[in-house]
Order: structure tokens, then sequence, then C-alpha cells
């Protein structure tokens, strides 16, 4: 059976990622640390994270790719935690680099990348754009430079996928949306809410990342797009009609505030393009009323 390693599959994008190998015929190795992978057939847990990873074990497993959907966090230290796991994922994402070069297949390796690290512009970003982190990206991008330098320098073969808003179960939306829905019947409007958003569903963002790595690795970099492009304001009022809410000012909802990431990421503009529309899942419907029902029951 054709089989793969995957990180981070008990994660948010990485959960998702699993069921759409496990629908698409795939066995799946994932790589378990501290939260529980489930146990789903056609699947081997392998125990000790991303750091368990070293050429012995890609030679016995022999994957057609390596799918790396995991990144360390440290949310309890707040913007200081977003520093130390940058730190520590340029730590892990080296040594995964020498493990997979060092080992005989040395699979081609599929990573999970975000768009915050193009910058806040009204222009759409092309997988060429220059990159301007902005918000939680200034953190990530650093634990990310390796396999940015090794995509520039071609050995392994890497392809990185830039996701917009992900709308799913566990996601951005359940804490800053439906939660204060539910509990308050209020829905925060971020700044005057006239940024742009493109959002694609987890699902989507699940099926775009295993299509890449069936169509054959070397792309290099592939933006993730969606049909779903609407302006905060429209999205918060969508999000209020489906939950039967109202859309105030965010801190009616949030009395202290936000953190400077968090409001510089609800307010940044997030348009993509790609050079590579055959690698996209489109099982997204363009209709942010669909994703919102796909969310579950509004009560």
């Amino acid at each position: 059976m054709k089989s793969v390693i995957l990180t981070g599959a008990s994660g948010f994008l990485g959960a998702a990622v699993h069921r759409s190998l496990l629908k698409q015929g795939w066995e799946v190795h994932a790589l378990q640390h501290t939260r529980p992978v489930g146990q789903l057939p056609g699947t081997t847990i392998l125990a000790g994270g991303l750091e368990a990873i070293d050429a012995r074990l890609i030679d016995r497993v022999r994957p057609a790719a390596i799918l790396h959907c995991a990144r360390p966090t440290m949310p309890r230290l707040r913007s200081l935690g977003r520093y130390l796991a940058a730190w520590k994922a340029a730590s892990i994402n080296r040594k995964l680099l020498r493990e997979v070069t060092a080992s005989a297949t040395s699979p081609p390796l599929f990573f999970a990348s975000g768009s915050l690290v193009y910058g806040n512009t009204d222009r759409p970003h092309g997988e060429d754009a220059p990159l301007r982190p902005v918000s939680y990206a200034r953190q990530y991008h650093s634990g990310e430079m390796p396999l940015l330098d090794a995509l520039r320098a071609g050995r392994p073969v890497l392809t990185i996928l830039r996701y917009p808003w992900i709308l799913g179960e566990g996601s951005w939306f359940a804490w800053f949306y439906r939660k204060p829905a539910l509990e308050m019947g209020f829905v925060p409007l971020f700044g005057e809410g006239s940024n742009r958003m493109t959002i694609v569903s987890l699902a989507g963002a699940a099926e775009t990342m295993v299509r890449c790595m069936e169509n054959g690795p070397g792309a290099g970099i592939v933006n993730v797009v969606s049909p779903v492009v609407i302006s905060q304001k429209e999205f918060a009022e969508q999000a209020a009609r489906h939950y039967g809410a109202m859309v105030v000012p965010f801190r009616e909802v949030f009395p202290k505030g936000v953190g400077t990431a968090e409001m510089e990421a609800f307010t940044s503009n997030i348009l993509l393009r790609t050079r590579h529309p055959e690698l996209q899942a489109g099982n997204d419907s363009g209709n942010i009323n669909i994703l919102l029902r796909g969310m579950g029951p509004s009560h």
C-alpha cells in the first residue's frame, strides 16, 4: 500500500489532512507527540513527534512523501511563547531537512505555511511576491527559514503551501466568532472592517495538500486560493446572521482588547493568486453561508 509520513496529525490542519489521506487510500504513518492521534484504520502511530524522524525511520517506512503540518506552540507565554516556538521550529526543521537528505529514499517534503508572510497590501500576492511578514508570521517565518533556504538550494524536493484563513472546527473562528456569538449574542468587528479575507474550508485546505502531493513534487511555493473573498465587515455580518447575533465593535466582546498580533491579523488584507490552479482542491462553493453551515448547527 502507498504510504506517507504525516507530522501534526492531531492538530487543526493535520487531522484533516489525515482524514483526507485515508479517504484517498493512503497508509498514514502519523507522528504523535503529546496530543493523541486518532486511531483510524490505515494509520500507524509513530511515537516521539517531529524530533523522532531520522533517516533510519524514513528508510524503514519508505514513504512516497512527508507531509509536514506541525508547528511548535507555547500559547501560555503569549508573544514570548511565539518567539521561543519559532526558535524551536527552526531547530526542528533543520534536523528534519538533514535527516531527509541523509536518507536513502529522500522523499519529497510538503509543508503547510500561512499567507501572513506576504504582508498587508491591496494587491493579490503571487507565489513570487516578496515576503513582508506581519502579525504571527513575524515569528513563525523565522522558524520556517531553514525550509526556505532548502527550497532555494533545491534539496530535498520541497513544496511549501501558503494558506489563507482556514475555516474549521477548533480554528480562529471558533475562538473569536462562534464562542462570543453563542455565549453573548455578539460578533466582533475589528477596526472598520474594510480589509478583505480569503477563506478556505478546512476540508478544502486538506484536500489541496493531498492533491499537491499526489500530482507530483517540485512546485516550490503553492498559494492556496479560494473563491470565498469577503470583507471582514461582510464576514462578521454573515456570521451574525448565521448565529442570530449582532455585530459590535470588538471591545464589546473583548473589553481588555486583543493582542497586537491578533489585531494585525484580523485587519490585514489576505488576497492570493496562484500559478498552480490545477493543484487546488476546488471543493469550496464560493458561498460563505455554505462554509458557515459546515461548522455545525448555529445553536
